[in-house]
């Protein structure tokens, strides 16, 4: 509304000086407008995320039985890491969250779902399996 009033302003002084309106066409005018709101949004989104996972740093965000994602942020002294686990689709993603330049970056995408079927993996003695009998022996 306060757009629509200010252009309104602008042309009526423009007719009364008798000179054209000067600057881009119509389309290169909205274009800058759409890229403009696009990165007002991105920023927006990215000061949120910095926000809300800085204030949950270190702690597990609980989710609901139904929900499929789980979030993670892990804070370190420059920013921070938060991680994000699909469980239906069994992909853990990584992004950083860098302080310094308020930017949330994707740094790493793993399907777990093989990982996830692994008994053991560069584990040291004593070994899952030989904990298990072990227990068994019992």
């Amino acid at each position: 509304m306060l757009r629509q009033q200010i252009r309104q302003q602008i042309r009526q002084q423009l007719r009364r000086t008798n000179q054209q309106p000067t600057g881009a066409p119509t389309g290169q005018k909205h274009l800058v407008w759409n890229w403009a709101l696009a990165g007002l949004i991105a920023s927006g989104l990215t000061w949120t995320l910095l926000v809300t996972f800085r204030s949950e740093a270190n702690a597990q965000i609980q989710s609901p039985g139904g929900d499929q994602l789980s979030v993670m942020a892990i804070e370190t002294s420059d920013g921070g890491n938060v991680v994000v686990v699909d469980r239906q689709r069994q992909v853990l993603l990584v992004y950083r969250v860098d302080d310094s330049k308020s930017s949330v970056a994707l740094r790493s995408v793993r399907n777990i779902r093989w990982d996830l079927m692994l008994e053991e993996f560069n584990t040291s003695a004593p070994r899952p399996a030989e904990v298990r009998d072990m227990v068994n022996q019992r």
